[in-house]
């Protein structure tokens, strides 16, 4: 059994860490990724992109081929916010799972999500939930 975090790759390091630009919840969010991987939790890298016009064919080769090592029994920690679509998150929780991986949801700052309308805090909730597991910090 090997445990797994989602580490961003594709975004600014301008400030030394992922997601500079979101302030304090980036840092802290580099610093958990740092201190699980120092607890021998292996990266998983994913790309953040928002492109809507992703091909699913090219989305679904991508995921797999990120998700090459996660078998059976692993456990797969993801930091929200992963800054995907809703596809791709859903495909890759999906994915984990169907590989029989355990997955966790860790939302480190639960500040964002109280701007949502009520219909778009549904969506993000949606695969939140698929996970088993739910940390909120």
């Amino acid at each position: 059994m090997a445990n797994w975090i989602t580490t961003a790759i594709g975004t600014h390091y301008t400030g030394g860490y992922p997601f500079w630009e979101s302030g304090a919840g980036g840092k802290s969010r580099f610093d958990i990724e740092e201190a699980l991987i120092d607890l021998h939790f292996r990266p998983i890298p994913i790309y953040v992109n928002q492109y809507s016009d992703l091909d699913p064919d090219y989305q679904t080769a991508l995921i797999e081929g990120t998700l090459t090592g996660v078998k059976k029994g692993d456990v797969v920690f993801i930091q929200y916010q992963l800054m995907n679509r809703r596809s791709f998150i859903k495909e890759f929780i999906w994915r984990c799972k169907f590989n029989g991986a355990k997955v966790v949801s860790f939302i480190q700052d639960i500040e964002p999500w109280r701007v949502y309308t009520d219909a778009e805090l549904t969506k993000k909730l949606q695969m939140v939930v698929m996970t088993l597991t739910i940390i909120i910090f």
